[in-house]
């Protein structure tokens, strides 16, 4: 009886281990005049960061980001854009290459400095192709699903965009 107990306790140690490894940290980085939500799942190598596209959150990733994790055992790290989400947005200073910067920032508050793995859909393409500009040589490779490339968005469509933007109160 003691061995079978001894047994049954040795495996739950090593499923709650497991199951430890998968938890996902929540958390909101401070950058001075605004917050970046993250949710990071640690692995064992750099992290593979996912860029959401234009109007979603983090939270279009998760369906996906278990399996990704098993198979890899990677660190996944998906965010929400300032004023997405749980995000805060600094009105102050908006612009694409404002937001890579502070994304990078945050990433190095988070102690990810050094190279990275990137996954961008639709318009987070843009972003990711900044973060890529901005940090040569620390992008190891990227992923672009139903990329969005500058050629699509003409001065017409821009206006339109534009005009059709509404600020949430």
């Amino acid at each position: 009886m003691k061995n079978k107990v001894q047994l049954f306790l040795t495996v739950v140690i090593i499923c709650c281990m497991k199951i430890q490894s998968q938890v996902t940290t929540d958390t909101l980085i401070n950058l001075g005049k605004h917050k970046l939500h993250f949710k990071i799942i640690k692995g064992n190598s750099f992290p593979i960061i996912f860029e959401a596209g234009n109007g979603n959150d983090g939270s279009v990733w998760e369906p996906i980001l278990q399996s990704i994790h098993k198979k890899t055992g990677a660190t996944l790290i998906t965010y929400d854009w300032a004023g997405l989400g749980k995000s805060e947005i600094d009105s102050t200073k908006i612009s694409f290459k404002g937001e890579v910067e502070d994304l990078k920032k945050a990433l190095k508050k988070m102690g990810y400095d050094k190279e990275y793995f990137l996954v961008a859909h639709s318009f987070g393409s843009f972003y990711t192709s900044e973060f890529n500009h901005i940090n040569k040589g620390e992008i190891k490779g990227a992923v672009f699903i139903y990329a969005s490339t500058p050629c699509m968005f003409t001065e017409d469509w821009t206006l339109k965009y534009k005009n059709n933007l509404s600020l949430k109160v």
